[in-house]
């Protein structure tokens, strides 16, 4: 048969061009770093079946670039070489040319993806990454998704792409192919927040499952099947072909049929196929010539009849006879900016941005709605993605279009400056991520206007515009001179793509400093309290280096500027050192700009590291082990603690900048006295002084920041000295990486870990990954927490010696401009102006918790007095929606606490909007709660959903008990004291609000939170008495235990175990444990099986497997409906040996029945079921239509897979005959 044969022939005509040489080199290097770096392995064998599929994953968006090479080799080959004829002469029917030419370009894509699997199969076992681990090799993990991902996806692609060029017969038709299967991939990451799309907050089961059909990749599917996996899943279970996975491959292999299909139909062949077109009579050719040929010339003939190739003697262009450079330009705008198919981009891109716009305002938790502000919804439009995309796949069109089109001949004849054709060309390029830019913020502007919200603030995004083309401008240049310099425009355009890849990941490829990475430059956020913060000059700075590299690149590229039909790149060198004057000024140009570069990058160099001293991961990684081996000797060694801070801090809110000064109160609480003190302060802080009565400073360390004070007189137990310390935190300045946020020129929240020095060993200076642990040759690093065992001697030394870190009181004064507030903890005593600054001073004068922050902002202030409380809400003016929500819910939450348990302790609670950028919605120190601006006080009031804002508020202001009353003992569990008994005391307050019901819907979040978290926890999963601080445990789970054990104990009983706890353990010389709540929960059980109940959630890792088999109901006349379910109920149970699941025999659990139609979501009735034999059978009488069964409808235990626990009722009107 000859169809194999031309097949073959196809795969060897792919693999045989340097552009298959070129595919497969930048998919192997793409696999080696992913290899090497353990991408996406989160602790789990890089050759793992999961972080594998990942892998792939990502190789599979590569696809776009390869596809589209081999699509116009393969598919308008023929038009391009003018061959169609030829080979439509031949004896193939059109069935097998369409056959033929589509599986041999899916044929070289297999190939390439298939050495590159290869290569990253071998790469863990052979060059293993330093502490990652290597599981043995298992060939099934690489081949399951070269051909359940990598295939159908190839097959998908491949067909869409021949499909566009078969019927456009033009490469950039070929190209927006390409851009709109981004598109594509872009709006399906966007709904499911794909966790392979940078930045993707959290996916949630429903959006996976809606994107699970619309991504045409798969991954969406994929991580719908695995998303509640467990680790030792993840480690060892292929991928399985059933559910909504298997659905999207066949899907789309369905569609992929149904477009090959079409293009058997439609793809025109022979005299009907439309050629590419040349220089005939209104081509673009002639519109060339008719642009370049200008007013009449006379123009050098020469004698070049049996010459072979043409060489460009150079015609010196006049004012007469050069083309107007606005004509050139013009010409060059309209062929790429009035074609159909940029439109067809421009309106892609809208939607794309229309999408993401809308789906930032649901980007609070929950999917709760947030006001629409203009630094949200400029920060939406992907202009840097799309753009990027765009200019990479059209400069291929620009840079090659005459050649493509045969006219490059007479281009080169025309007395047209090289320079003016550059100009021109660059000028297109340009306009591609300005247009882009521009119609992604009039989208985004139009969002706002229908969204309402806060007011437009066209300053922003104009700024955003500069923020986001200046660069691609930028790149616009080297894409050029890549065009320029490779005699093959698919080598070209490969090369500019992995241009574009080292820019955003040569980090990891060790070119961390943005002075090595083309356009790179310190990230800039906007804030409405801070602005565009503290980047902006860095980013100017940055920017101003890479317009003299891009101008240099331009200066190269007229140098080099190709001009007859020698297009190799030494020769055209040679030439622009040869050639008259225009070669002469390009020269001139060139070293001009070299210098010029040289000269800003130095200063620049010399500009950061006067602001910062720079440092790579790598040596960051050395600084930090060579601390631990220096200073480690000091872990244990005793110290004094601070009892009382005295302290001034002077806020320069336009130069960044803060002045710290004042007296720390240090007593010695341990049993021996001392006679050395060990200071340490941040690296980054400037003029550290520090002196002590009698004391002398024998060694300052500067390159750890520490000072070794040996005291005059040997400290007494009991006995205090002061301490007077000053320094200087300046947040200003031109720096390589993104400035501190915490002293900004609006809303600074400078907390005290920044400005106050630490006494003896600082130990979250160590390293904390074990990798990078074993890679610096360290052993077991200081436990950041204590073990349960060491509960006991904890105990008899806080009892002996008090809490160590100590509390104390706090005395502030806090100073700034005279147009903002300087704030702080505790009262406030006394504010004044002086000299043009504004002062306050303030007293905590009851010891608290060691942590506090000063604040100063142009803030609005809301006060109020509650049950003598003063309540103070400091936020921006322009941010007052919420302002009634926040503070009813902090009377509300003071009410339900104080109602429980006891009084709020202080007698102010302020709470204090900051900027964005920290990472949290809020956070509470003793006496203050911190709200950021986009998680907080930018939530819409308009919206219906959970009441995040309550939840948020309660559960900060209920850390004034459980944190900042209760400090739990350092041990493991803490962080169960801490955070989910503030959840807690969260969902009392919202059921005190909106009742009971209300609940459930953040309960089912909670759910999510934890069987997500659990899946990506390494090294076994922790109960909530041996937990750190991993959140899906102590947010999560500690949530719906407490929930359950309410509902099983009851809410009385469970508030006075919380009562016991507060007057027990509050204080600084409490010792609460997740132990100790344990058992006071224990004890407050009144049967075996609510103690087992309080065991199974704080001491066992246990989930449950329900689901609801049937459900049928027939009519019993006046009695109403005899109802029928019968559900099914195991246990998992994960221990040292694995899971073990068995039926959850022995357990009542609940089962509500819900109405029917109109009263689809009227609760009928509700009842405790006992589960036998695994099953549980549900017979009852309800009195009207019923709708759906569902067990356990409250969450009162965790479910492994929720969606099947509901079940329709199928209703019978007639009672079927009882059999015996």
């Amino acid at each position: 048969m000859m169809l194999p044969h031309l097949i073959a022939f196809e795969w060897r005509y792919h693999t045989r061009r340097l552009t298959f040489a070129l595919v497969v080199s930048v998919l192997c290097f793409m696999a080696f770093m992913m290899a090497r770096t353990g991408f996406q392995a989160n602790g789990l064998p890089v050759n793992a079946p999961y972080p594998v599929m990942q892998s792939f994953g990502l190789l599979s968006l590569w696809m776009l670039f390869t596809q589209t090479i081999f699509t116009v080799n393969g598919v308008l080959r023929d038009d391009e070489h003018r061959m169609r004829e030829l080979v439509l002469s031949r004896p193939v029917g059109r069935a097998q040319l369409v056959v033929t030419r589509y599986l041999g370009l899916v044929l070289a894509g297999f190939t390439a993806f298939s050495l590159a699997a290869g290569l990253l199969m071998v790469i863990p076992l052979v060059m293993p990454s330093p502490g990652d681990p290597v599981a043995p090799l298992r060939v099934a993990s690489y081949l399951s998704p070269l051909f359940t991902l990598i295939l159908p996806t190839l097959l998908f692609v491949s067909a869409v792409l021949a499909l566009i060029a078969g019927v456009a017969r033009t490469a950039i038709a070929t190209y927006v192919g390409g851009i709109v299967l981004f598109a594509l991939y872009m709006v399906t990451a966007l709904l499911v927040d794909s966790p392979m799309f940078a930045g993707a907050a959290p996916a949630t089961p429903e959006s996976l499952a809606r994107a699970a059909w619309l991504d045409p990749f798969g991954m969406s599917a994929y991580f719908d099947q695995t998303r509640y996996w467990t680790p030792l899943e993840r480690t060892t279970q292929l991928v399985q072909w059933r559910g909504r996975y298997l659905g999207n491959r066949v899907v789309w292999l369905l569609i992929t049929a149904a477009v090959l299909g079409l293009a058997y139909r439609i793809v025109p062949l022979g005299h009907r196929a439309r050629a590419v077109r040349t220089a005939g009579p209104g081509s673009s050719a002639s519109r060339w010539w008719r642009a370049l040929r200008g007013r009449t010339t006379r123009v050098a003939r020469h004698a070049t009849a049996a010459a072979p190739q043409s060489v460009y003697i150079p015609v010196p262009p006049t004012l007469r006879s050069t083309p107007h450079l606005a004509q050139l330009v013009r010409f060059e705008w309209q062929q790429l900016l009035g074609s159909w198919l940029f439109r067809v981009v421009l309106l892609l891109f809208a939607v794309v941005t229309l999408i993401e716009a809308l789906s930032s305002l649901k980007a609070g938790e929950y999917g709760t709605r947030i006001l629409a502000t203009s630094g949200r919804l400029a920060d939406a439009a992907p202009i840097g993605v799309f753009g990027t995309m765009v200019l990479l796949f059209f400069a291929a069109d620009v840079m090659w279009r005459e050649r493509i089109l045969r006219v490059d001949g007479l281009v080169d004849g025309t007395p047209t400056s090289s320079a003016s054709l550059l100009i021109a060309k660059f000028a297109a390029l340009a306009a591609i991520p300005v247009v882009i830019a521009v119609t992604g913020l009039l989208v985004a502007v139009g969002v706002h206007l229908a969204s309402g919200g806060q007011p437009i603030k066209p300053t922003v995004y104009l700024a955003s515009f500069w923020y986001e083309v200046y660069p691609l401008l930028l790149l616009a240049a080297a894409v050029l001179l890549l065009h320029l310099v490779m005699p093959n425009r698919w080598v070209a355009m490969l090369l500019s793509v992995l241009l574009v890849a080292f820019i955003q990941q040569g980090d990891a490829m060790g070119a961390e400093h943005p002075m090595w990475r083309f356009t790179a430059a310190p990230r800039v956020r906007y804030s409405d309290l801070d602005g565009f913060g503290p980047a902006t000059r860095s980013f100017a700075a940055f920017m101003a280096w890479w317009t003299t590299v891009a101008a240099l690149l331009l200066s190269g590229a007229w140098m080099v500027w190709r001009r007859g039909t020698d297009l190799g790149f030494v020769r055209r060198l040679v030439g622009g050192w040869q050639r008259g004057r225009g070669a002469a000024r390009a020269r001139y140009a060139v070293g001009v700009w070299a210098v010029v570069a040289g000269g800003v990058g130095a200063a620049l160099l010399v500009s950061t590291r006067r602001a910062e001293a720079w440092q790579s991961s790598a040596d960051g990684m050395r600084w930090k082990a060579d601390y631990e081996r220096a200073y480690r000797r000091l872990d244990g060694v005793a110290q004094p603690g601070i009892t009382h801070v005295d302290v001034r801090v002077d806020f320069e809110p336009t130069q960044r900048l803060a002045r710290v000064r004042g007296v720390l109160t240090l007593r010695n609480q341990t049993t021996q006295p001392i006679d050395t003190v060990w200071l340490t302060v941040k690296r980054d802080v400037q003029n550290a002084r520090f002196s002590i009565p009698g004391a002398t400073i024998v060694r300052a360390d500067a390159r750890f920041g520490v000072r070794t004070v040996a005291l005059g007189r040997a400290l007494a137990p009991g006995d205090s000295v002061h301490l007077t310390w000053e320094l200087t935190l300046d947040r200003g300045g031109v720096r390589a990486q993104s400035a501190d946020i915490d002293v900004a020129a609006n809303g600074s929240h400078l907390t005290m870990l920044e400005f106050l020095p630490t006494l003896g060993y600082r130990a979250t200076y160590e390293l904390i990954d074990p990798r990078e642990r074993q890679q610096m040759q360290l052993g077991a690093g200081t436990a950041a927490m204590h073990e349960l065992s060491a509960i006991d001697s904890l105990v008899a030394q806080q009892h002996r010696e008090g809490v160590s870190p100590p509390w104390y009181t706090v005395h502030a004064v806090v100073s700034t401009s005279d147009d903002q507030w300087p704030l702080a903890p505790g009262d406030r005593v006394r504010e004044w102006n002086d000299a043009g600054r504004r002062y306050a001073e303030y007293v905590v004068d009851r010891p608290i918790p060691p942590r506090f922050a000063v604040n100063s902002g142009r803030y609005a202030v809301v006060r109020a007095a509650h049950r003598g409380v003063a309540i103070e809400l400091w936020y921006h003016p322009s941010h007052a929606a919420n302002v009634e929500r926040i503070l009813a819910a902090t009377t509300r939450t003071l009410d339900v606490m104080r109602a429980r348990f006891h009084p709020y302790a202080l007698r102010t609670l302020r709470l204090i909007e900051i900027p964005n950028g920290w990472p949290f919605g809020a956070f509470a120190m003793p006496g203050v709660v911190y709200l950021t601006e986009n998680r907080g006080m930018l939530t819409d009031p308009r919206t219906e959903d959970v009441d995040l804002l309550t939840r948020r508020v309660a559960h900060e202001v209920a850390h004034q008990w459980w944190g900042h009353t209760v400090d739990p003992l350092n041990v493991r569990g803490a962080s169960t004291i801490v955070e989910s008994l503030a959840k807690d005391a969260e969902a009392q307050v919202v059921a005190s609000l909106h009742g009971a019901d209300a609940v459930v819907p953040m309960l089912a979040y909670d759910h999510d939170r934890y069987l997500a978290g659990r899946a990506n926890e390494s090294g076994g999963e922790h109960t909530l008495v041996t937990v750190r601080d991993q959140s899906h445990l102590v947010y999560g789970k500690g949530a719906l235990a407490m929930h359950a054990l309410r509902i099983a104990l009851g809410d009385s009983a469970v508030d006075g175990v919380l009562r016991t706890l507060l007057s027990r353990e509050g204080g600084p010389s409490g010792v609460a444990t997740a132990l100790e709540l344990r058992g006071l929960l224990r004890d407050a059980a009144g049967t075996d099986t609510d103690r087992a109940l309080v065991d199974e959630w704080f001491l066992h890792r246990v989930i449950h497997d329900l689901r609801a088999d049937t459900a049928s109901a027939v009519a019993d006349g006046a009695h109403g409906y005899r109802l029928h379910a019968e559900f099914r109920a195991e246990r998992v149970v994960t221990d040292s040996v694995g899971e073990r699941v068995s039926a959850a025999d022995g357990e009542r659990l609940e089962v509500a029945v819900y109405g029917a139609g109109a009263r689809a979501d009227t609760l009928l009735r509700r009842d405790v079921v006992p589960v036998r034999a695994g099953r549980l059978v549900y017979d009852v009488v309800v009195g009207e239509l019923p709708g759906r069964v569902e067990i356990d409808p409250r969450l009162l235990r965790i479910d492994r897979e929720r969606s099947n626990n509901t079940r329709r009722v199928t209703v019978r009107r007639e009672a079927a005959p009882v059999v015996h």
